[in-house]
């Protein structure tokens, strides 16, 4: 009886593709299937996420100690990137035109040779149509995001004169679209900027 559990199991676990890995421990374990196969590790603008906090304006960020933007007069943005796997290159432009418009409103001014540079991506874009949207076509129930867009972005600031990274941002929004998504983003970014002066 134990062989034929035993033989089961087995026989279930190579049906669904577990496969253990070669020269690795007993408990790293790789699920073979096309969904995952095409899945790579996001990239990032921010390469350390060390001391970054939850944040009521934007949702998580490091701020240098002691730093104010106020001592900027001008900031110069980036060629934002676009990591996320919707190609769309609207979205980056869309973003860093919101971004310099809500800062000069704010009484920045924007430049080529900024005082302060803005860089990032928009790391993760999840359309509506996505993944809760199918299940909920599957499963009965209530899958409220079903339809909505789940946008991810990631903003560094720099001292341009001294290359020191003053800020490292990481936001997050959900919209009905991509654009209103990313204006949010921008929003709750300049919001934090305009707060730290």
């Amino acid at each position: 009886m134990v062989f034929l559990f035993a033989t089961v199991c087995f026989i279930g676990c190579a049906s669904l593709g577990l496969q253990k890995k070669k020269n690795k421990s007993e408990s790293e374990i790789t699920v073979k299937d096309e969904l995952y196969t095409t899945l790579e590790e996001p990239q990032s603008v921010i390469k350390n996420y060390a001391g970054m906090v939850e944040d009521e304006h934007v949702d998580w960020v490091w701020l240098k100690p002691d730093t104010r933007f106020g001592k900027y007069r001008t900031v110069s943005i980036a060629s934002f990137k676009n990591f996320s796997r919707v190609a769309d290159p609207r979205m980056t432009g869309l973003f860093t035109e919101q971004v310099s418009s809500l800062l000069q409103s704010s009484g920045v001014t924007v430049a080529r040779d900024g005082e302060m540079i803005l860089d990032g991506a928009i790391v993760d874009v999840m359309p509506k149509g996505g993944v809760l949207e199918r299940i909920g076509k599957i499963l009965p129930g209530d899958f409220e995001d079903a339809g909505i867009t789940t946008v991810s972005v990631e903003v560094v600031i720099g001292d341009a004169a001294t290359n020191v990274v003053l800020c490292k941002i990481r936001d997050q929004a959900t919209a009905l679209e991509i654009d209103a998504a990313l204006k949010k983003i921008a929003d709750d970014v300049v919001k934090y900027i305009s707060l730290h002066r």
